[in-house]
């Protein structure tokens, strides 16, 4: 049900997109307490993505999760470190040229294995 969609101007290579997959993938498991099978990541690197103006390594991280748990505040903080850190580590990117936003999105507007979220998990 959590969707991770990265986008950045670093140049990463194979293990690189690696890493920052498994690093978004592993924040989404030990933070939200998200299921293995349901978290979805997605990393593409966009040459020409553009921040501050300038092309300098940056990225733009989407987080799309049915909920955030109790301390959601305090959770999507926890993700916006861990995310930071993985893409400064993957891709030297530094946190001046990284947004993250967190959609929070209702179970009835996700589906899954042809139900809805809601008609899963009620």
């Amino acid at each position: 049900m959590p969707f991770v969609n990265i986008r950045t101007s670093a140049q990463l290579d194979a293990s690189g997109v690696k890493a920052v997959t498994d690093a978004a993938h592993n924040a989404i498991r030990d933070v939200l307490n998200k299921p293995d099978q349901y978290i979805a990541v997605d990393v593409t690197v966009s040459p020409n993505l553009q921040f501050g103006g300038t092309k300098a390594p940056a990225a733009m991280i989407s987080v799309h999760s049915i909920g955030y748990g109790a301390n959601a505040k305090a959770n999507k903080e926890a993700l916006l470190k861990a995310l930071g850190a993985a893409m400064k580590a993957a891709g030297n990117v530094p946190s001046d040229r990284l947004f993250v936003s967190f959609e929070d999105v209702h179970k009835d507007f996700w589906g899954f294995n042809g139900q809805l979220f809601s008609t899963i998990f009620g």
